[in-house]
């Protein structure tokens, strides 16, 4: 997982505030094998095994992708 935050604007007007905090968040879908055997009972799922299933056994031969999010978060307020 990345993310990064960016302050995009800050502007000040006597004593108020307002800015903007950007967002990007990236992600991939896929499963390690820790996700799955290392105590956080993923495992037990039946959805998680599928999942995990799908993306490793090589004659599905499927790519995983990436999600990203991006957004602006406004803050304002009074120092």
């Amino acid at each position: 997982m990345s993310v990064i935050v960016k302050l995009k604007e800050l502007g000040f007007n006597k004593n108020r505030f307002r800015g903007v905090i950007t967002y990007k968040i990236q992600d991939h879908f896929g499963l390690d094998i820790p996700d799955v055997n290392g105590g956080k009972h993923f495992e037990l799922l039946s959805e998680f095994r599928s999942w995990f299933l799908l993306q490793r056994y090589e004659k599905y031969a499927y790519k995983a992708f990436i999600t990203q999010i991006n957004f602006d978060y406004i803050i304002e307020g009074e120092i």
